[in-house]
């Protein structure tokens, strides 16, 4: 059973490391690119979604409830859909919507950092079921 726990903590580091990671790939394309969003959000995008489905499996694996996933694999895609819908308020760093682009990114690999950490309850037990067998 411990070593059933020791994989949850090192899948549910992993996924909060790769969304660390994700978040400072952001960032750095921003700056490689020199503030343009479009790109820096596609590429993003690019290892959001795919990590989003990483994640969720890795905690499934685990045995953990992957509560919070699929808003992980919605928010890379719609954020991208603003950006390309209006491609000059997304990249004018005048209007305010290339900021709330910049922090909703930071904001969803966050999220992606706090659901790979705080995932929620074993799958098969309950705190009852522990209890009686301890």
């Amino acid at each position: 059973m411990a070593s059933r726990y020791t994989a949850a903590w090192r899948c549910r580091l992993f996924a909060a490391a790769a969304w660390i990671v994700a978040a400072a790939w952001f960032y750095l394309v921003l700056a490689g690119t020199w503030g343009f969003m479009l790109p820096s959000l596609l590429l993003w995008a690019l290892v959001a979604v795919p990590l989003a489905w990483r994640t969720r499996r890795w905690l499934e694996e685990a045995g953990r409830r992957p509560a919070g996933t699929a808003i992980l694999l919605v928010a890379p895609i719609a954020l991208f859909t603003v950006a390309i819908a209006f491609p000059i308020l997304s990249t004018d760093w005048r209007h305010q919507l290339a900021w709330v682009l910049l922090y909703a990114t930071l904001g969803v690999s966050a999220l992606g950092l706090v659901i790979s950490l705080l995932a929620g309850t074993s799958r098969g037990s309950t705190g009852s079921d522990q209890g009686a067998s301890a």
